[in-house]
């Protein structure tokens, strides 16, 4: 099975993106790209993701949920779950655990129901990193039952090391910005996405790849998307280096 996918994708609640991108206007763009799976990472937080939720199943494009974390190295990494509940509550304590951060004069941050409407406000300043590093990251993730995904890695992240290359930890994927080369970046083999965060509703959905699950089941016996089929398909989008490992 074929699918045009989209595991980066952000609404109003994260910072600098255009305050018209609610979950509804963000959802109906991905409909009208043909995305059939996406996954909500705001920055810092998933507090969209149950409006995002209801309104994909409403258009036909399977939710995952989660969220872009910056960890306290300043790394962006995906972090993505299958069930809702178990998104929004690790991410909550993710929440918790940003340093303090001063909001930008007139930052708002409201997270939404599915029809706009304003449920709250978040204080704490979602540009903020965590006091969580990388690699405690990946374990809660991957113990949780998550995905961890390390975000534009050749255009933002601090996660290269001093050689300019990626550290050989199990991470499920990478997600480059766009390059032509991304195993100039890479000491290992791993599964390569590209993509980058949606900063404009026009820009939403534009970044969705092509997975092929093959004949593995899309879904989990407990009605949730199977993370395993997910990383079945991920196998087919392995890079390898292209300079010989250290």
């Amino acid at each position: 099975m074929k699918i045009i996918c989209d595991f980066h994708v952000r609404t109003c609640l994260s910072p600098n993106c255009n305050v018209m991108m609610s979950p509804r206007y963000v959802v109906d763009a991905l409909a009208e790209k043909n995305v059939k799976l996406a996954c909500l990472t705001d920055l810092n937080t998933a507090l969209n993701c149950p409006a995002f939720y209801i309104l994909c199943r409403r258009r036909n494009i399977i939710p995952l949920s989660g969220m872009e974390a910056v960890t306290a190295e300043g790394i962006s990494a995906l972090v993505i779950f299958a069930d809702l509940r178990l998104a929004v509550d690790f991410c909550s304590e993710w929440y918790r655990h940003l340093n303090p951060l001063p909001l930008m004069e007139n930052q708002k941050q409201y997270f939404v129901d599915e029809n706009g409407e304003i449920l709250g406000e978040l204080k704490k300043n979602l540009l903020a990193r965590s006091d969580v590093g990388i690699e405690e990251l990946l374990r809660q993730t991957h113990d949780a039952g998550g995905l961890l995904i390390p975000s534009e890695v050749n255009r933002k992240s601090l996660i290269l090391d001093i050689d300019g290359k990626l550290p050989a930890a199990k991470f499920d994927a990478v997600e480059f910005s766009y390059t032509k080369n991304p195993e100039a970046y890479l000491r290992h083999t791993v599964p390569v996405i590209n993509g980058d965060a949606p900063l404009t509703l026009e820009a939403t959905g534009s970044h969705g790849i092509e997975l092929d699950t093959g004949l593995e089941p899309l879904f989990a016996a407990n009605g949730n998307v199977s993370l395993e089929a997910i990383l079945s398909a991920f196998e087919k989008l392995r890079v390898s280096p292209s300079t010989p490992r250290i």
